[in-house]
């Protein structure tokens, strides 16, 4: 019984992070691919790399710099409010269902968290669109603070999907909220950070971070949502599903970004 309780466990933390992590690798891919259309569609020759594009300015006017800059941007607050959207109004408490819900948050935080740095980061998507419009300093840093209470509005609405989810998954683990949403997480980051491997700039390594800072409040208002702990296998009445493309689609996105890490012309 005790075997067949841990292997059951350790598929489920490999699907939650696989899960984690496939959504934050295609939010990247769909983030930087975006950029690199929008460039090639100016007529521009860009190169797409895992974690940005690469294409020379010179002779590129500043609008369609601008463009291309808010493109990748703009993609990621679509993508979020899409799935959001999805995860609300659909959704059956299962492993796809927290995909969405993960596509959803990642693109609202990569869209609210570059307008939160654009400030300070003249390289930064928005700090470069920031730059192209000469926008006020006062006015990047009231974007930034519009940014920020987003990030905790959007968390304080989905904590309870996502306790819903972790509670469709709860096993007998004495802590269902480290076990599997806290610890899933932690691992996840690490392999985004890895992902995210060679960085051009800082900037390319703080996403996996800026997304593992966010989520810090749910963490600790996760416990609030969930049910009594099951102290018995008699308590475990669903068992956790079979299903391997979390983990599939991770691999795959992961060979992904060793072949992006070289660069693709568009």
């Amino acid at each position: 019984m005790f075997e067949t309780v841990k292997k059951r466990d350790i598929l489920l933390g490999a699907q939650l992070t696989s899960v984690f992590v496939a959504a934050f690798a295609l939010t990247t891919y769909l983030h930087e691919g975006t950029h690199a259309l929008i460039a090639k569609w100016a007529g521009v020759h860009p190169v797409l790399f895992h974690s940005y594009v690469s294409y020379s300015e010179v002779g590129v006017p500043p609008m369609d710099q601008l463009w291309i800059a808010a493109a990748g941007p703009i993609w990621s607050l679509f993508q979020g409010l899409f799935f959001l959207w999805i995860g609300w109004r659909f959704g059956k408490k299962d492993l796809t269902h927290l995909f969405w819900i993960w596509l959803g948050i990642m693109g609202m935080v990569v869209f609210l968290g570059y307008i939160m740095m654009g400030p300070f980061m003249e390289y930064g998507d928005t700090g470069k669109i920031y730059a192209i419009l000469a926008t006020p300093q006062i006015v990047t840093i009231g974007l930034a603070i519009i940014g920020l209470v987003g990030i905790v509005f959007i968390f304080r609405r989905i904590t309870p999907q996502l306790s819903q989810i972790i509670e469709r998954f709860r096993t007998e683990v004495s802590s269902p909220v480290f076990q599997l949403f806290i610890l899933p997480i932690i691992l996840g980051t690490g392999l985004n950070v890895l992902l995210s491997l060679p960085a051009p700039t800082p900037m390319s390594l703080m996403l996996p971070f800026v997304i593992f800072l966010t989520l810090i409040p749910s963490m600790f208002r996760m416990k609030e949502f969930l049910g009594p702990s099951a102290s018995d296998e008699a308590k475990i009445t669903i068992p956790v599903d079979q299903k391997y493309w979390p983990i599939v689609l991770m691999v795959l996105l992961l060979i992904l970004s060793r072949v992006l890490a070289a660069g693709i012309s568009v």
